[in-house]
């Protein structure tokens, strides 16, 4: 009997040695879960920034694109603007020598008619 006894305060000295390093082990698992939900809290506060910063670049080019219609406008104006003073004074040569040539033609028919 003396021997079960040794045998089984032994077997209990050991089932409380495994259950400890059981008890440590869990331990360190916990403190190693905890450290990971910390860090996934860290990365999921990161893809947040990262998305916010998507979305304003989204809306930089979406302004930068209006920016560039409202410019390619402004520049079709200006040219045509900058065209129109050019075309009036081609106008008026036009006219100008139009009617040049009209009086030219009167004297002539006026040379004509007096001669003949």
């Amino acid at each position: 009997m003396e021997k079960f006894c040794v045998n089984h305060d032994e077997a209990i000295a050991k089932l409380r040695e495994d259950a400890a390093a059981n008890e440590r082990e869990h331990e360190s698992f916990r403190r190693r879960l905890h450290e990971h939900d910390e860090k996934i809290a860290e990365m999921s506060g990161l893809m947040l920034a990262i998305q916010r910063q998507g979305d304003a670049i989204e809306s930089m080019t979406n302004t930068l694109k209006g920016l560039k219609t409202s410019v390619d406008n402004v520049e079709k104006r200006v040219a045509d603007i900058e065209k129109e003073p050019g075309e009036k004074w081609k106008k008026v040569a036009f006219e100008v020598v139009k009617y040049v040539v009209l009086a030219a033609v009167g004297v002539a028919v006026g040379y004509i008619a007096k001669g003949v």
